[in-house]
């Protein structure tokens, strides 16, 4: 609905946040969990997970459409998405029951392991390419460093909290 009102002007930045993924994860409980519901009951989970599953398809559909949109301008390759989660999915270990090993797929040991996430930096010009994956510990505050430093932007690292991921500079990660 808003892509409209700035694909055709560029350069744009455009800052989205998504909550239609967040708990509860059932059907009485997200509107999102019921409208993709039929989506994800064959699946091989508990509800609460399939809920979790059904709910962020949301997002799935509106990345779908933006990419669409971008491809159709002709500026998919001159477009760069940043993905990120600003924290683990809480609300499947809320209530009594932990749902997180059954997302996961792993029991986690620690918060590191519990908080783990990712960081995806798509452009349509890498479509084709292996993704570069970088295994070493990082956290929000490396983001601005890494696309400074891709988009070639000058500024001086002193100032900024985190690093560029792609560099050999140590990790350093704050977890209370």
């Amino acid at each position: 609905i808003t892509v409209p009102q700035f694909i055709d002007q560029q350069p744009f930045s455009i800052y989205y946040m998504t909550v239609s993924g967040h708990c509860e994860y059932s059907i009485e409980g997200n509107d999102m969990t019921e409208k993709n519901w039929d989506k994800v009951q064959h699946l091989n989970h508990s509800n609460t997970v399939k809920g979790y599953y059904a709910a962020n398809l949301e997002f799935e559909y509106a990345m779908e459409s933006l990419v669409r949109q971008l491809e159709e301008a002709g500026i998919a390759d001159d477009t760069v998405i940043v993905l990120v989660s600003d924290h683990y999915p809480y609300g499947l270990s809320a209530g009594g029951k932990d749902y997180l090993p059954e997302l996961f797929g792993y029991v986690p040991q620690d918060l590191f392991q519990r908080d783990h996430n990712r960081l995806i930096i798509w452009c349509g010009i890498l479509e084709d390419m292996d993704p570069i994956v970088v295994d070493t510990p990082t956290s929000s505050l490396d983001i601005l460093p890494t696309l400074s430093n891709l988009f070639g932007t000058e500024f001086d690292s002193r100032l900024m909290a985190g690093r560029d991921v792609f560099s050999d500079a140590p990790a350093l990660v704050y977890n209370m």
